[in-house]
């Protein structure tokens, strides 16, 4: 073998383990991006699930006491602003605690899940209805006439929230 092949060759060998190593090194942080990729979106969901605890009520799914606040003080600037009103409610349940301790806290629960959805629906998408804990439940909106109540919005959340209600489980309640 002449020294011209010996060298070619020995380019083709170093060549090719620089290629290997390369190859190795790509598929390693190929490897790496996809775990840092991982523990990103494995973080986002995190911080998701720890924001929708610091504002949400964790029964109702109501925005709590903090949210609330917020989103009324940035309606009230913004009727400021417009020359507008803002409405701000509290809807508390008169003799809750009955439901509990003659039914169970299971059957208040339910109660609240059910009047949180009522007074949401009442409240619609011109303003904000919360859960304080409790049977504590204030609404803030853009007064308006709800139709088919005299009173407007106090009316039509009294309204709704009167409306019978039946549940039955396994109890038979």
């Amino acid at each position: 073998m002449t020294e011209r092949k010996r060298a070619e060759e020995e380019i083709r060998r170093a060549h090719a383990e620089l290629d290997e190593r390369v190859r190795q090194w790509t598929a390693r942080l190929a490897e790496a991006n996809a775990q840092l990729k991982r523990e990103i979106a494995e973080r986002r969901e995190l911080e998701e699930q720890l924001t929708h605890k610091a504002f949400y009520d964790p029964l109702t799914g109501l925005p709590n006491r903090s949210l609330f606040l917020d989103r009324v003080e940035l309606s009230s600037i913004g009727s400021l602003e417009r020359g507008g009103k803002v409405a701000v409610l509290l809807v508390d349940l008169d003799n809750f605690k009955t439901i509990n301790d003659s039914l169970g806290y299971e059957a208040g629960d339910r109660v609240l899940l059910a009047v949180a959805e009522r007074l949401e629906n009442a409240v619609g998408s011109r303003g904000t209805t919360a859960h304080f804990g409790g049977t504590s439940s204030p609404c803030c909106s853009k007064p308006s006439r709800a139709q088919g109540t005299r009173y407007g919005l106090p009316g039509g959340l009294r309204k709704s929230c009167e409306a019978p209600s039946t549940w039955k489980d396994s109890s038979g309640w």
